[in-house]
């Protein structure tokens, strides 16, 4: 097969080695990674939590962990270990004012550890990693039973987490880990995001040797793609191109695209993660590059004002799809000042289905556009230029 697309020469897509290799390598990265922030948090729990305070400052590392960046003044540097581990792992001092005060009028540590404990509450950067574990976890659970292929995680090394510097190195190795895989910067993610929802004409548009059934199988089988909706028309050649498919809940297309993608971007769209490691929204990223790319190939003029002028009697929308893209009031006045509104409905009205997927089909590729089947209707979400 000649044919050819651009993705053809970024992506292997009918390639199993090269699938291998993604999940293995990218995703298994980002899964050895997850376990090892988790095992940080453990140990940090076990060892901290609920446990006599100066019995911990007696422990060098642990004793960074909980005062590294203290002042003469009672406060603690923002770039000190003691604020990084609470932001990330939630370690701390029970009544840490007091034993602060203490200090100040000259006890000593002793002293002002008295009657005082450690703890290690739960973070948001806890709570989504835990999510990242659970996501990843189902995951590679379906692609070894399917014979695929099989990840096992080494055990991190406790003389690890008793390095005050190394836990800092583990949090940097998994946010690049996080963004490794991002849509933003790896293709096989990206490749499985644009077939959340898409028609098998646009599939095979942009990704050609999907109209090899050998190709397309395998990527069904892989991934999980199903029929999602099936157009009555009466020609067999057009029904099978304007099939819409996509990935149900469950299979492993699913869990990539809407979990696992989002968890990583709820985790790198944390407002400490951005501060500490110098990194913009992944969401907000993806946003404006989809819209760029969009504003090339979105249909205009004439030929479209049917389909144009059924979506104008719907109310617009803020957030976009299933990547909870959204558009800020900034953004969305700009985007109104430019003809482009969001729009979403339930039904199609007199509008054509094909012709109304010829216009929406871009804007699923990119996930910027949205639809399916609820019930016996057509839900749907899209983007307009006037």
């Amino acid at each position: 097969m000649n044919e050819s697309s651009y993705y053809d020469t970024i992506i292997k897509y009918w390639d199993e080695e090269a699938w291998k290799k993604y999940f293995i390598e990218d995703l298994g990265n980002l899964y050895k990674s997850c376990n090892e922030i988790m095992a940080i948090r453990n140990y940090f729990k076990d060892k901290v939590d609920k446990r006599q305070l100066l019995e911990i400052l007696s422990d060098e590392s642990l004793f960074k962990v909980l005062l590294g960046g203290l002042r003469e003044d009672g406060t603690f540097s923002e770039e000190g270990l003691a604020v990084f581990c609470n932001k990330f792992f939630g370690t701390g001092i029970d009544k840490q004012g007091e034993f602060i005060g203490r200090l100040k009028v000259g006890l000593s540590l002793q002293e002002a550890s008295k009657d005082l404990k450690g703890t290690c509450t739960q973070t948001p950067f806890i709570e989504q990693v835990s999510k990242l574990v659970k996501s990843l976890g189902n995951l590679f659970y379906q692609l070894e039973i399917k014979g695929f292929v099989k990840i096992s995680i080494p055990s991190l090394s406790i003389e690890t987490m008793k390095d005050p510097k190394e836990v800092y190195e583990k949090v940097r190795e998994f946010i690049q880990a996080c963004l490794s895989i991002s849509p933003n910067y790896n293709p096989y993610t990206f490749f499985i995001l644009s077939l959340y929802r898409i028609t098998r004409k646009y599939m095979e548009l942009a990704y050609p040797r999907l109209k090899d059934e050998k190709v397309f199988n395998f990527i069904k089988e892989l991934l999980g793609l199903s029929e999602i909706i099936v157009p009555q028309i009466p020609n067999e050649e057009k029904m099978r191109d304007y099939t819409v498919w996509g990935f149900k809940e469950g299979s492993i297309g699913y869990e990539v695209a809407v979990n696992l993608v989002n968890i990583v971007w709820d985790i790198v769209d944390l407002d400490f993660i951005q501060k500490y490691f110098r990194i913009p929204s992944e969401r907000r990223l993806y946003l404006d590059r989809a819209i760029e790319e969009l504003e090339k190939v979105a249909p205009r003029g004439k030929d479209w004002s049917d389909i144009i002028d059924g979506l104008r009697t719907y109310n617009s929308a803020y957030r976009l799809g299933i990547l909870r893209l959204e558009f800020l009031p900034s953004r969305y006045n700009r985007f109104a000042q430019e003809g482009l509104y969001v729009l979403n409905g339930i039904y199609l009205g007199k509008m054509i289905f094909t012709k109304f997927m010829d216009y929406i089909s871009p804007q699923l590729f990119l996930n910027i556009g949205l639809i399916d089947k609820v019930g016996s209707n057509v839900r749907w979400q899209a983007i307009i230029y006037e």
